[in-house]
């Protein structure tokens, strides 16, 4: 079980820094067969090519760098495995700093993520990741259009 563990950390790690870098296309093949729910609105992304499309869409990226100039810290992740180890959910914690050039270093968002995995083929992979950010910095350098992830939480 302590393998199954770390693969499914280093897709919760490999999540945040696919973001970081800008790197949306690979980001998009993590969720080939899975989902991403945004709460609390509950707007659905589903498979990997429309993962891919909404974050170019909704993520900012400074030509300078080519990324959204952030990082994202993702801590306590807590991991459970059910049917037989084929199934795992996992809960963590995120915050998101971002360096945007002329403008002080700072945490734009904190949250949650509640994620589901299923084991297929010698392989763990995303079934659903639920996002609950629940702290809000500036978001206005980093998320191109709050419609309608995040409308909900601002009103």
């Amino acid at each position: 079980m302590t393998n199954h563990y770390h693969c499914i950390a280093n897709l919760i790690y490999q999540y945040a820094n696919l973001v970081d870098a800008g790197d949306f296309e690979a980001l998009g093949v993590l969720f080939d067969k899975g989902r991403i729910v945004y709460m609390p609105s509950g707007f659905e992304v589903k498979g990997g090519q429309n993962v891919a499309d909404h974050f170019v869409r909704s993520v900012r990226l400074y030509p300078e760098t080519g990324t959204p100039c952030t990082l994202h810290q993702v801590t306590n992740v807590a991991v459970d495995f059910t049917d037989n180890d084929r199934r795992a959910s996992a809960s963590s914690v995120f915050t998101v700093y971002q360096f945007a050039e002329g403008q002080p270093w700072q945490i734009i968002c904190a949250g949650r993520y509640y994620d589901q995995f299923v084991f297929d083929k010698e392989r763990w992979s995303f079934h659903e990741r639920s996002v609950e950010p629940c702290y809000f910095g500036d978001m206005s350098r980093h998320i191109v259009d709050v419609e309608p992830v995040l409308r909900p939480v601002f009103g």
